[in-house]
């Protein structure tokens, strides 16, 4: 899973913060709201995580995250 956003380096809830910790095997939870009641989540560890700069404009990261298990669904 590859997600992408606008840096921020808030120190605890930014994305450097949350998503800094490749090879780490403490696993991150990815969670997704469909239709604002339904919910579907799975762990992931972190396989890889990057800052983008572009001279000029807003900094950008991506992340790539590898699930570790079943998604499960509410």
């Amino acid at each position: 899973v590859t997600l992408g956003g606008f840096f921020d380096d808030t120190v605890t809830t930014g994305p450097d913060a949350i998503f800094n910790a490749i090879g780490n095997t403490t696993t991150r939870t990815l969670k997704f709201t469909w239709g604002g009641t339904k919910t579907s989540s799975v762990e992931n560890v972190i396989k890889r995580y990057d800052r983008k700069p572009t001279r000029g404009e807003l900094t950008a990261f991506e992340v790539e995250l590898q699930p570790t298990g079943a998604v499960t669904e509410v």
